[in-house]
């Protein structure tokens, strides 16, 4: 007789990419890169690779809806690493005087790649953004993400306007989007103040504020 094949179990998902990732934005095939979707009801204005700024753009003026439009990165695999950390760039100009912060950070462990990103779990990361409307670039500062767990970590930048007009919506760019990881815990030591006056007289005392990111040593 035929003997019974056994049971086929389920494909295992593809493992995320390495995180040790920087993304320039200096062209539209790295752009690419990262998918765009738009949860509001003018789906045709989005997130665009601008090309004079080669950086990532959205602004919500002049839409046909509030904007709710989304940039998702593609997959990490944050398991195999101690610690990683994330950085990038943010510009504004204008203001939408119904957000108090119309741009967040955000990650996802079970987003499926593609399609609706509200039919995942996401959690908001702390970053310093660009003040409203200075059109300053400023560095959104190390983000841990040592605390993070996951084969197939997704991270996405979410921009919203309360409306459509010069004072419900403003413009945002991102840029120099970086994942650095290292195999081990990291220690940092700062000094929160190393001021001595000039002279080798007498002794001060130094105070010093050393940080871990990442669980064991």
């Amino acid at each position: 007789g035929v003997g019974s094949p056994g049971v086929i179990g389920a494909a295992e998902p593809a493992v995320g990419a390495a995180p040790s990732y920087t993304q320039p934005f200096n062209d539209a095939t790295g752009f690419a890169e990262f998918t765009k979707h738009s949860q509001d009801a003018d789906a045709a204005n989005a997130w665009y690779f601008s090309t004079g700024q080669q950086a990532a753009e959205v602004n919500g003026f002049g839409d046909a809806a509030p904007a709710d439009d989304w940039l998702i990165s593609k997959a990490f695999n944050l398991n195999g690493t101690a610690v990683e950390f994330l950085s990038f760039r943010t510009w504004t100009n204008f203001t939408d005087n119904g957000l108090a912060q119309p741009l967040t950070l955000k990650y996802s462990t079970n987003y499926s790649g593609s399609g609706d990103p509200a039919a995942a779990d996401w959690q908001e990361l702390n970053f310093t953004a660009s003040p409203r409307a200075s059109q300053a670039w400023t560095d959104s500062g190390l983000i841990d993400l040592s605390e993070i767990g996951g084969t197939n970590v997704y991270f996405a930048f979410q921009y919203q306007s309360s409306g459509t007009t010069a004072s419900t919506s403003s413009s945002w760019r991102v840029d120099d989007f970086k994942i650095e990881s290292h195999a081990t815990p990291v220690i940092s030591i700062a000094a929160t103040d190393a001021d001595k006056a000039e002279g080798d007289a007498g002794g001060t005392a130094f105070t010093f504020t050393v940080t871990r990111a990442g669980s064991q040593l």
